[in-house]
């Protein structure tokens, strides 16, 4: 079986532009959450 990627990318962003941080924090938290949610419980019964 070929190896599984998962990956999720916000629209471009750039580090330096400060003014943006608090929304790329947000999407990084939402997106966080959301992995979390699909992934518990599979991980949860991993042997």
């Amino acid at each position: 079986m070929p190896p599984v990627r998962v990956a999720a990318y916000p629209d471009p962003v750039h580090p330096a532009d400060r003014e943006s941080w608090p929304q790329y924090r947000a999407w990084a938290i939402e997106t966080l959450g959301e992995l979390r949610q699909v992934f518990a419980e599979p991980i949860k019964n991993l042997p």
